[in-house]
């Protein structure tokens, strides 16, 4: 093996020998090497491949491994491919052409075994073979785009030109202008036969403006359909070649001659498939009502868009057209003529279909009672396009809230209904942020503020009254979330209750309740009956009786306590009762406490994260399982603590 011998070391002639003969041996090996090129550690990743049993040669391996330091390994691969034959096997290898010794870079036979290999060595070549059709060929067979860097007279060699497109169509670009031009005429039927497999993206770069060949033209628009706007003004009014295209992708008929966009046939094929494609007819097709109805009649129920946006003057005044439409879309009415946007029974039919029609009716229809409550059923917001008039209606208003499922349409109304109880009530009934739109005489209504907490919690930052903070209801209310059924989960850890949605009642608690009721006893255990967790005032948070009381009703409510009061035993012991995850917030002194410990541990596992020092080793977690405080097999959450992690039960 290599470094095993202690022979003289070998000069670079010799050594590159001996690799030679190897890698004739063996071409991977020179794959190997030549990945070198591109790692970090280019010489300890050298050295160790010289170390593999393919390189069992008799030399020196500290003389080699001096000289590859002094010549990094780049270099040294360099001065191995200084060798022809080694240089060959490396193009072979996907080694590329520029890192060859430039003596071999006009040798025919290598040049041509790089453009094989490497799509970039064709360009880095000499001229006099870029004008070679047989290194052309090759190159351009490994990569098309290589066509662009060939002779001008091999740009216009079909041959070539065709293996180019067969292997990239955008290669086209490259070719002379000739071929091109004359692109159908120049080719064969067996020539054609090869171009089948185009990319549709690049179909229409194989000729210029105003194409004539049927042929072709036919085969070009099955794969790109764009191909067509290239096409000569004869071949855009053939029918067949249109509805081929059409029947691909309906935008063709926007490059089909006036002649074909007036035959019902052509048109029908597009606007069925897409129904704005009916912008493209001819005004007599647009203005042809029973082609149109039978537009209509095909397209069925499975459009959303108006079709009579597209049509003449006169059929936007076609109350059997509308009709029509109105069935079908949900806006036709926006581009009826005024005449029936002002009919009773037209505007009738689109605001039973959509309510935000009314949008589109006449001012006459919009002061409509009739109308307006059959608009506002569909949709309540339509209550913003009645007259002034009606949104002042009681009826009108009542019927939007009722049909709205989170109505808006107090927003809209006057401001007589905005401070009618009876209206405000219910519709911060269905969305509670409507109270901001509410009176400010309602804004302290006691019942109208309670509904709209109920409803939308967040609806207590419209309350600027002082009284109604000071309303155990209202605040109660605030606090009340019935989500929040994972607090009686034993498993839940400090980070999992907060981020519960118990800090946001914190934050509104603190925020609007009075200090009156803050510092009320009995109002505070309701509060904490609730499940809600927050501060305590000062006053309670030291009041052994009430703490005791609170964490009767909720455990975390140790964590308000007083620092003296997270040192009493029985303070301490009915939370732990409870929870054992509460020994988070007592003293030290109790974190080290064997009883208050057990009892912790016993209740839950996860209190093992917040024992004291004292604790934190092997002999209390085998007197824990000793006294089954935990089971013989610890659940991840022990695994998981870091001063227990590492231990082997």
């Amino acid at each position: 093996m290599i470094g095993t011998n202690t022979k003289p070391g070998l000069d670079r002639s010799q050594f590159t020998a001996i690799i030679k003969h190897r890698i004739e041996q063996n071409h991977q090996l020179i794959s190997n090497i030549i990945g070198l090129c591109d790692c970090d550690d280019k010489y300890n990743s050298f050295t160790s491949i010289l170390k593999m049993p393919d390189f069992n040669v008799d030399c020196n391996l500290e003389e080699f491994e001096e000289q590859a330091r002094k010549q990094r390994v780049k270099m040294f691969l360099a001065g191995l491919l200084e060798d022809r034959d080694i240089a060959w096997i490396a193009l072979g290898s996907n080694f590329k052409f520029r890192h060859i010794s430039d003596r071999f870079k006009e040798d025919y036979q290598v040049v041509l075994q790089a453009v094989k290999y490497d799509t970039k060595a064709f360009e880095l070549v000499s001229d006099r073979f870029k004008d070679d059709e047989r290194i052309v060929f090759e190159a351009v067979r490994n990569c098309g785009s290589n066509l662009k860097f060939a002779s001008e007279r091999l740009k216009d060699n079909n041959q070539i030109i065709l293996k180019a497109i067969k292997k990239n169509t955008s290669a086209i670009m490259y070719a002379s202008k000739r071929f091109k031009d004359y692109f159908g005429e120049l080719l064969s039927d067996s020539e054609l036969l090869q171009l089948e497999r185009f990319e549709k993206d690049s179909s229409d770069l194989f000729f210029n403006e105003g194409f004539d060949n049927e042929l072709l033209m036919l085969e070009f628009v099955k794969l790109n359909t764009r191909s067509l706007r290239k096409a000569s003004d004869r071949l855009r009014d053939n029918q067949t070649i249109v509805l081929e295209a059409i029947r691909r992708n309906a935008m063709s008929l926007c490059y089909a001659s006036d002649r074909l966009r007036d035959t019902e046939m052509v048109v029908m094929e597009a606007v069925t498939q897409e129904p704005q494609m009916m912008k493209y007819a001819s005004n007599r097709l647009k203005d042809n009502k029973q082609f149109v109805l039978k537009i209509m009649k095909s397209l069925g129920y499975s459009y959303d868009l108006s079709l009579v946006q597209y049509l003449s003057k006169l059929l936007q005044d076609d109350e059997q057209i509308i009709i029509e439409e109105i069935k079908r879309d949900q806006s036709p009415l926006f581009f009826a003529s005024e005449r029936l946007q002002d009919n009773e029974e037209i505007v009738m039919k689109a605001v039973n279909q959509n309510g935000m029609s009314l949008y589109c009716a006449s001012e006459r229809l919009k002061d409509n009672e009739k109308i307006v409550l059959e608009a506002v059923r569909n949709t309540s917001e339509a209550l913003t396009y009645a007259s002034n008039r009606l949104k002042d209606s009681e009826l009108v208003l009542m019927a939007a809230i009722c049909h709205g499922r989170l109505c808006k349409a107090l927003s809209y109304a006057s401001e007589r209904l905005q401070d009618n109880e009876l209206i405000v009530l219910e519709s911060v009934k269905k969305n509670g942020s409507m109270l901001g739109y509410a009176s400010d005489r309602l804004k302290y209504h006691e019942q109208i503020v309670l509904e709209a907490i109920k409803q939308e919690r967040s609806s207590i930052e419209n309350i600027t009254s002082a009284r109604l903070k000071d309303t155990e209801t209202i605040i109660l209310e605030l606090v009340k979330d019935s989500t929040m059924k994972h607090v009686h989960n034993l498993e839940i850890d400090e980070y999992e209750f907060h981020s519960s949605g118990s800090e946001v009642r914190s934050d509104l608690f603190n925020e609007y309740c009075s200090e009156r009721l803050k510092n009320d006893s009995q109002f505070m255990l309701k509060v904490l009956a609730s499940k809600w967790r927050g501060g305590i005032a000062h006053g309670l948070s030291d009041n052994k009786q009430f703490m005791l009381e609170a964490i009767k009703l909720n455990c975390w409510a140790i964590d308000s306590a007083s620092e003296q009061l997270r040192d009493d035993e029985e303070v301490v012991k009915a939370a732990i009762s409870q929870n054992g995850k509460t020994l988070q917030y007592v003293s030290d002194r109790l974190k080290n406490d064997i009883t208050i410990v057990s009892s912790a541990v016993k209740s839950s596992v996860a209190s093992l994260k917040y024992i004291g020092e004292k604790f934190r080793n092997v002999e209390f977690i085998c007197y824990c399982l000793e006294n089954q405080l935990i089971s013989s097999k610890p659940s991840n959450v022990v695994k998981e603590i870091p001063f227990f992690g590492n231990l082997h039960f």
